[in-house]
């Protein structure tokens, strides 16, 4: 990967992906910030919202959880997350959209 962006860049990449994906390369004008998060070129909705409650934070679910509300994309969790975390009176886990 290192090599990739040294020797050109977004555009390697994006022609790259665009060469394996069978059609032409996204053009994306020179300045333009782009952020790339893993290679999973897939996007989701978010599903969850999960609120901790304690100041500290906290290790359930396979993953850290801080103070507050974080969003959750759909597949991040499994059912048997899910129901640790509504288990946990700790944690509050509602569905995106619900207030």
């Amino acid at each position: 990967m290192a090599e990739l962006l040294a020797s050109g860049g977004a555009t390697s990449l994006a022609a790259m992906i665009a060469e394996a994906a069978g059609s032409t390369a996204p053009i994306i004008s020179k300045g333009t910030d782009v952020v790339f998060v893993g290679l999973d070129l897939a996007v989701s909705e978010v599903d969850w919202i999960v609120t901790y409650h304690r100041e500290d934070g906290r290790r359930r679910a396979g993953r850290r959880w801080p103070r507050g509300e974080t969003p959750v994309r759909g597949g991040e969790l499994t059912a048997h997350d899910l129901a640790l975390l509504q288990g946990d009176p700790q944690f509050t886990v509602r569905k995106a959209g619900q207030d």
